[in-house]
């Protein structure tokens, strides 16, 4: 997927049109609608703002990967040691916060 096709899918995703995301931005119209049709290049620092906008990174914006990065429970528990370093919490509810975890970050995905 291009970059172009991303802002478009994300644009639409949260509900904003052109002219919304272009107020944020602190440029015209026209711009946005530049970058979803692939006229125009995004600049560094419109770049940082989309990112911040639609809650993503740079690089996420501006690859070309189909997928998703999906984190996985072994990458958060390794995050996250100072919680679940804890001796205080049993290996069940740890579990089950995961589990919690897991359902608010898929429920809000779509």
């Amino acid at each position: 997927m291009k970059y172009k096709n991303r802002l478009r899918i994300l644009r639409e995703k949260f509900g904003y049109s052109q002219d919304e995301v272009a107020n944020k931005l602190g440029v015209f119209r026209s711009t946005i609608s530049r970058y979803e049709n692939g006229e125009r290049k995004i600049n560094g620092e419109s770049l940082i703002k989309l990112a911040k906008l639609f809650n993503v990174t740079p690089e996420y914006i501006l690859s070309t990967e189909e997928k998703e990065t999906i984190i996985s429970k072994d990458i958060l528990e390794k995050n996250n040691m100072a919680f679940f370093g804890s001796d205080d919490i049993s290996d069940e509810d740890k579990k089950e916060i995961l589990d919690k975890l897991n359902e608010f970050y898929y429920k809000n995905k779509k």
